[in-house]
């Protein structure tokens, strides 16, 4: 039935060298960095609000550390820290597999930067019209359509343009094995 329940196959692929207090350590030091009130940090993620050249420090300084990590900025002022192998975009091809969905029947959608790596890696993807500069800039990727409406109309929009794009291709595939034929 529904509701939230642990995934401890996910929980061991992303735990890997995953050390959230040598990372808050690392970076506890630095004024541009202010981790992000407690109900924010999460088991595999530390949060901080920063600017963008924050960010880039900050990332550098875990890369220099060695400590096995992905840093993600977006709202022009948040920086998640998460395990090498957590993100969206690990977690909607760990469920796909193990629900059995092939990747090309999964649609992702987004609008900040924390769903820039989703996007990019999924073969159909929907950028709502309120979205960071960042996530917009994706509008000249062939597998992303650009919605006009903002938020979840956005969304619609999109799943709407993919399904008319989906039933001219197949039409066009019928079209051609006839003419083949």
């Amino acid at each position: 039935p529904g509701g939230l329940h642990y995934d401890g196959a996910f929980h061991h692929r992303i735990s890997g060298g995953w050390d959230a207090d040598a990372i808050a350590g690392c970076l506890a030091d630095y004024e541009f960095l202010r981790p992000q009130l407690p109900i924010e940090q999460r088991r595999f993620k530390r949060s901080f609000t920063c600017g963008s050249q924050g960010a880039e420090l900050a990332s550098t300084l875990l890369r220099e550390a060695g400590l096995p990590c992905k840093t993600i900025f977006s709202h022009d002022k948040l920086l998640d820290v998460l395990p090498q192998r957590a993100g969206k975009a690990d977690a909607v091809r760990h469920v796909a597999r193990a629900l059995g969905i092939p990747l090309g029947a999964v649609i992702v959608a987004g609008d900040s930067g924390n769903d820039l790596e989703m996007l990019e890696s999924h073969e159909a993807a929907i950028v709502v019209a309120n979205a960071e500069p960042a996530v917009l800039a994706l509008d000249h990727k062939p597998h992303v359509y650009v919605a006009r409406a903002r938020y979840a109309d956005g969304v619609i929009e999109g799943l709407d343009a993919l399904a008319r794009s989906a039933g001219k291709c197949a039409e066009m595939r019928a079209s051609a094995m006839e003419q083949a034929a």
